[in-house]
């Protein structure tokens, strides 16, 4: 502000440091100044000169404000990433599950955040050896929506496929398309989107290196409930049995957690995993690519 011709008047000034107004305007956030009759004018000078005296209508107020706002910023600076994170949720078996350390078995869950943004927060409660029953029956699947997750995966069928005697069997077209249907119906309820995925093939091959299908009817049950659903669905069952044809039993082997063990993965199993899931899931849920990575160029 220059006094010219005798009038406190306003100028513009490139190297001047920060300054905030007394007033603004809520709906534009614009400055605002007024005479005594309380009209709002937008124009410093046009103010009577009794009121450009001893008011302060600019002021510096708000470098304190900064200031604290950044130390703030920076002391709770985890609990506001958290805060804005988008949780997503991944429930299932031990094909999907995080084991402990120096256990040889990896689940494909473990190596879906790597796909996304830093602005997902993943977290695979998927469980060795439930199945859509148990998972209910134990109370793992209200922990899941406990944590108010924006998408949930869902992969079960390797220990639903169980003998029938076995607490944790359940038959393809009966209570596990029925535990399907209750699974996309709580999520929804809590404003989540499920994303269905089929049980990949166990890696058993016949004496004529032919693979061997048992979980067919679990993978065509989910894909059911999905088209009942109109819920989105990842067909990994008919991707894994394409991948395993193609590279054998030998290739198999190699990404068995053991030689013996024909169902769990090592790392490069379960990478090989998360990557058949993660090049579909743009096109069976366009609502998730904004949180990829490489957005919808996942290929």
């Amino acid at each position: 502000v220059k006094w010219i011709e005798g009038k406190r008047t306003a100028v513009h000034d490139p190297e001047a440091p920060p300054a905030w107004a007394r007033f603004y305007e809520i709906e534009t956030n614009k400055p605002f100044f007024c005479n005594r009759n309380g009209v709002p004018t937008y124009d410093y000078n046009e103010i009577d000169p009794e009121r450009t005296e001893g008011y302060a209508w600019y002021g510096d107020w708000g470098n304190d404000v900064s200031k604290a706002y950044a130390e703030w910023s920076e002391k709770w600076k985890d609990r506001l990433a958290a805060a804005d994170a988008v949780p997503l949720v991944i429930v299932g078996d031990s094909t999907v599950c995080k084991f402990s350390e120096g256990d040889p078995r990896h689940g494909w869950g473990e190596y879906i955040p790597e796909y996304f943004k830093d602005s997902v927060k993943v977290i695979n409660l998927a469980k060795s050896g439930r199945s859509t029953r148990t998972f209910l029956s134990e109370g793992l699947w209200d922990n899941a929506l406990a944590e108010k997750p924006v998408f949930i995966l869902i992969q079960f069928g390797h220990n639903d496929n169980h003998a029938p005697d076995k607490p944790e069997s359940t038959s393809a077209d009966t209570d596990y398309a029925d535990n399907l249907r209750r699974y996309v119906d709580d999520a929804r309820a809590i404003g989540a989107t499920p994303i269905l995925i089929t049980p990949m093939y166990r890696r058993k091959f016949d004496d004529y290196g032919k693979l061997k299908d048992t979980l067919q009817p679990y993978a065509d049950a989910m894909k059911k409930v999905a088209e009942e659903k109109k819920a989105a669905v990842i067909d990994l069952h008919t991707a894994s049995g394409e991948l395993f044809r193609k590279i054998g039993e030998p290739g198999c082997l190699e990404m068995a957690s053991t030689p013996e063990d024909r169902t769990h993965f090592n790392e490069k199993g379960a990478r090989a995993m998360a990557d058949l899931i993660m090049q579909r899931i743009p096109e069976a849920e366009p609502s998730v690519r904004p949180y990829l990575k490489n957005g919808s160029d996942v290929k």
